[in-house]
């Protein structure tokens, strides 16, 4: 699980995408690199997404002593958008907003703002996806691009927070890496969806460690009168190294997680919307200090 880019190339390699997504763990790393299953691969959108997140964080015994642990909860409303330049090109552009809630003993603490804004180059590789001729369609395409360091970060203490993610921003330039492969066959379809983060260190010497995202799914449209349902089911993945302060690793940082997830998209005429949810089915974050818990999306999207 330690070694990002060769499980990123393995997902890459051996499973069948569309929109599946991933999230990173945690707070400012949140859901910039959810992709989402787009059918309608050709021309412009413009689309809202609101995310949450849930997670139980302990203080480390060995300091605190026992306790019950605190409620973290991540939100972020971002708005995206993709321009269709040609049939290989495309861009696609993530803006977020984040507010989160840290709730202990009965107090609760609030960290919102502008977060951290995405940009993205997709080309796609080949796609026979209107193809007639072709009993099985197939999707292949990759992405390059990068996270600004618009949100702000604030750098934790030793003992201030068990989860340095509670934060809007990581205060670096962060290089992103994404691969998502598609095939159907008549109202069936499988897919991946695969991205690799690949952190900086930021002015106040911290680097967040860097992060593989996966997911492989299946799904099924379904005609409703002049509308249609495109129901999914898929297995989350995800990986994060050791967070690394001032050259050296930062304790109870890093991860990973199996996440089973449910959605659905509705489509009629240029309009989307879809609703996700995912539930933890294993996990070992920050050394069991941090637990995931349940995870909710909800988007609206306008093509062009």
């Amino acid at each position: 699980m330690r070694n990002p880019l060769y499980l990123f190339l393995l997902l890459a390699l051996l499973v069948p995408a569309g929109r599946l997504a991933a999230c990173d763990a945690c707070g400012c790393s949140l859901s910039q690199a959810y992709l989402g299953l787009t059918p309608l691969q050709s021309g412009h959108y413009l689309g809202v997404w609101w995310q949450h997140q849930y997670y139980r964080t302990y203080g480390d015994p060995e300091f605190s002593g026992p306790s019950s642990g605190a409620g973290e909860y991540f939100n972020s409303v971002e708005l995206r958008g993709r321009y269709h330049l040609s049939d290989r090109l495309q861009f696609l552009g993530i803006v977020p907003y984040m507010h989160h809630i840290r709730s202990n003993a009965g107090t609760r603490r609030p960290v919102s703002g502008l977060g951290d804004v995405v940009a993205m180059a997709i080309v796609t590789a080949f796609d026979t996806s209107d193809s007639l001729a072709r009993k099985v369609r197939h999707r292949l395409a990759a992405g390059i691009g990068g996270k600004a360091p618009t949100g702000k970060f604030h750098q934790p203490g030793p003992g201030e927070v068990v989860n340095p993610n509670f934060q809007v921003g990581t205060g670096s330039w962060d290089a992103l890496f994404n691969l998502s492969y598609t095939a159907r066959m008549g109202n069936w379809g499988a897919s991946l969806d695969g991205t690799w983060r690949l952190n900086s260190t930021n002015s106040a010497d911290y680097r967040f460690g860097s992060r593989l995202m996966g997911a492989a799914g299946v799904f099924r449209l379904n005609a409703i009168g002049k509308t249609q349902l495109m129901t999914n089911a898929a297995l989350l993945y995800e990986d994060a190294a050791w967070d690394v302060e001032s050259g050296y690793f930062r304790t109870n940082t890093g991860g990973a997680a199996l996440f089973a997830t449910l959605g659905a998209e509705w489509y009629w005429n240029r309009y989307n919307i879809g609703v996700n949810c995912s539930l933890p089915l294993d996990q070992d974050w920050n050394n069991g200090l941090v637990e995931a818990r349940a995870r909710a999306s909800l988007h609206f999207t306008f093509f062009m």
